[in-house]
């Protein structure tokens, strides 16, 4: 074999996106890939806020120069890749979700109210022909909610920074809105963190956070800022220990067993069994 002809192989053998060139925060041998670099993925153009329907065939997920104002697509499987298109139902906003039979999309944009800014949580569903009208949802106004983990009966869960900020879940009210929110857990929401985008198995017995803002002199006490996982036991929420990844977020998992996740800017994903986890 020619020399450079070689060395094109050898080249071809390389991991995408090794722990080494991300983060050092991880083990050196712990690797990822972009998912679908050049159609999902884009160079130079940040992507974030992941969610994928529970057959794998739906994504949503938002691009951005501008951590403010995202601009949210949906991506469909089509053969062996992936069809991209721009979300018709708002023209940008903080983030998005979709439900696990690709029904409804949640998603939070900041407004502005009487001159004052506002956070609102919208719902849209498909219809015969594409997505219905926004629907704003009362029971999440302007408590900061976003980086929703909607479940398959309704349930709603998700980041919110009022009262306090982290976890919360809120119930339908059987009129197409949801009830109060409810507060997850102390455990899951360290008081003085900022744990958010969470992941909820659908036994609802495991979840994954992003755990941020640690206060000082507390990291040897709560760990590095990073995904955790956390498992329900005799009713209680308790920590499982940290993923063996950067600080990243946007948790998912696919259908093929890959844990979905941002990092660098876009969108990453490894092997279940790669991190050790149990889901």
């Amino acid at each position: 074999m020619p020399f450079r002809l070689l060395l094109l192989f050898l080249a071809s053998l390389l991991p995408i996106g090794t722990a080494a060139q991300t983060s050092g925060s991880v083990t050196p041998d712990t690797t990822w890939r972009t998912l679908a670099p050049g159609t999902l993925s884009l160079p130079e153009i940040r992507e974030t806020s992941p969610s994928i329907t529970a057959d794998g065939r739906t994504i949503v997920f938002a691009r951005t120069e501008n951590w403010t104002d995202k601009v949210p697509y949906i991506a469909t499987r089509s053969g062996d890749g992936w069809s991209v298109q721009k979300a018709p139902f708002v023209d940008t906003l903080y983030n998005l979700a979709i439900t696990p039979d690709g029904r409804s999309i949640f998603y939070k944009k900041d407004e502005k109210r009487d001159g004052e800014d506002v956070s609102r949580v919208y719902r849209v569903t498909r219809t015969g022909n594409g997505w219905s009208d926004p629907q704003n949802l009362p029971a999440l106004f302007n408590i900061n909610a976003g980086y929703f983990c909607p479940m398959a009966d309704g349930t709603l869960y998700f980041f919110a920074r009022s009262p306090r900020p982290g976890i919360y879940v809120a119930e339908p009210d059987g009129n197409g809105g949801y009830g109060p929110p409810r507060w997850l857990s102390d455990a899951v929401s360290p008081e003085g963190t900022t744990s958010f985008d969470v992941l909820v198995h659908p036994d609802e017995d495991r979840l994954i956070i992003t755990r941020a803002g640690i206060p000082d002199g507390r990291a040897d006490s709560l760990g590095p800022r990073g995904l955790y996982l956390y498992r329900k036991t005799n009713g209680a929420w308790t920590e499982d220990g940290r993923l063996d990844l950067p600080y990243a977020w946007g948790a998912s998992v696919l259908p093929d067993g890959r844990f979905l996740f941002v990092d660098a800017g876009d969108l990453q994903a490894v092997p279940l069994a790669d991190l050790g986890i149990d889901w």
